[in-house]
């Protein structure tokens, strides 16, 4: 069987096309599925360090002292016996810049002599 040249040329483009086209299909899938892959990398790691610090928290509310000192600092709650006190804030006082006067013989010269 004797194909003609042309013909075969046709086929072997038409392949090599379609070959072409699926590699390019599937790399383009790859790189997204890549993209994913790195996305869900970082939201693990942020559950991870989430779940680390609640488990921190809980260990902490279970202490007693932690609890009593939270207690004490956020409900302004105090023992049987003991007394609140509490202080105003602090505000700074604002120092008056001083204003530098001339003595009148300076203020005749400035006014004849434009100084």
């Amino acid at each position: 069987m004797n194909i003609p040249p042309l013909l075969k040329n046709t086929i072997f483009i038409f392949i090599a096309l379609l070959l072409l086209f699926s590699l390019s299909r599937n790399l383009f899938e790859y790189t997204d599925k890549l993209e994913f892959y790195s996305q869900f990398q970082d939201e693990v790691k942020e559950l991870k360090e989430n779940n680390k610090e609640l488990k921190t928290k809980l260990k902490q509310s279970q202490d007693y002292y932690i609890v009593e000192r939270e207690i004490r600092e956020n409900l302004n709650l105090t023992k049987p016996g003991e007394m609140t006190v509490i202080l105003p804030a602090i505000t700074p006082t604002l120092t008056p810049t001083p204003t530098i006067y001339k003595t009148p013989p300076k203020q005749w010269i400035e006014v004849f002599w434009n100084k």
